[in-house]
């Protein structure tokens, strides 16, 4: 993983902000946050629904969800995968999954379409409905992913060391400390090991730091991510299947290996209406590296008609 340029800190929850969970009898039902406008106008248009990349947790959106809700008058709403966050755990993990998943949250909500901003791994699931169920799609917003390939160095090292440093922490976080204690240990550890020198990149890892009746634990199924890495790298189920006329915008970061000019054709050839765009300084976080630009990308996708 490529770390983003500024260290993500945890946000306050605004009166606007509804933190929550749906209940369903079947499925995986996804943990969500309610991101409504300011000024308590919420426009006709479809909700947007924000779906992270893989070890995120919801909250690192806080701030960038507010701001959508604000400049567009959407309803946001900023979820965490299966597995991840305060989502249950399950078994098994791909983007068909996620999807289905995805497909029972806007069920459960009376959503019948909704705009779309999937970051990584979220926006691969953000394709994967658009590709199956294109009617329940808007538009959507990937950041910085492709359909059919990511740097190899990605899936074979920097997440194989990274969910490594995470099993290393536990067992040394005596129950005794206090949360802000254990907090600063954990990261004193993770700061020695590989791929994550960057403060920024441990401050991800460390938004699943929770405390978990009388020990600390991570939110995150460390050990199902592990074991579907190479599925969510390879995405082969985002192959083999139909293009999709639904509009897209896909935000790359300009300092980032992730999206390749090569990449560019495979995503037209599945969104032939995908305009592609790269914001100039930004890693892979480019909504973390330059809010601003990102914002502003998003707001005119928005505003289209």
């Amino acid at each position: 993983m490529f770390a983003p340029t500024k260290p993500i800190s945890s946000a306050c929850f605004s009166s606007k902000q509804r933190e929550t969970s749906v209940s369903s009898s079947k499925g995986v039902p996804l943990a969500y946050t309610l991101y409504e406008p300011d000024d308590g106008e919420s426009c006709k248009a479809p909700p947007v629904i924000f779906l992270d990349a893989i070890l995120g947790v919801r909250s690192s959106w806080s701030e960038i969800s507010q701001a959508i809700a604000n400049q567009t008058g959407r309803n946001v709403y900023a979820v965490d995968a299966r597995n991840h966050g305060d989502s249950p755990h399950a078994p098994d993990m791909d983007y068909a999954l996620m999807a289905a998943d995805v497909e029972l949250f806007m069920r459960d909500h009376g959503l019948p379409r909704a705009a779309f901003i999937g970051h990584s791994m979220g926006g691969r699931t953000v394709m994967r409905l658009a590709l199956k169920t294109p009617s329940l799609v808007e538009r959507m917003v990937v950041v910085d992913v492709g359909p059919s390939s990511v740097p190899a160095i990605v899936g074979n090292y920097f997440l194989p060391q990274q969910l490594d440093a995470m099993d290393a922490v536990l067992p040394r976080l005596s129950p005794d400390l206090s949360f802000d204690e254990a907090y600063r240990e954990a990261d004193r550890i993770l700061a020695g090991r590989p791929t994550l020198e960057n403060p920024s990149m441990r401050s991800l890892l460390l938004a699943n730091l929770w405390r978990n009746g009388d020990r600390y634990d991570w939110k995150m199924n460390v050990e199902v991510v592990r074991r579907s890495i190479g599925t969510l790298v390879r995405a082969e189920d985002l192959k083999g299947l139909t293009s999709s006329d639904v509009d897209a915008l896909f935000i790359c970061g300009g300092l980032s290996p992730y999206v390749p000019s090569a990449e560019h054709g495979a995503i037209r050839r599945l969104f032939p209406k995908a305009r592609i765009v790269s914001v100039e300084g930004a890693g892979h976080w480019v909504h973390r590296d330059k809010p601003a630009a990102f914002l502003s990308c998003v707001k005119d996708f928005m505003a289209q008609q």
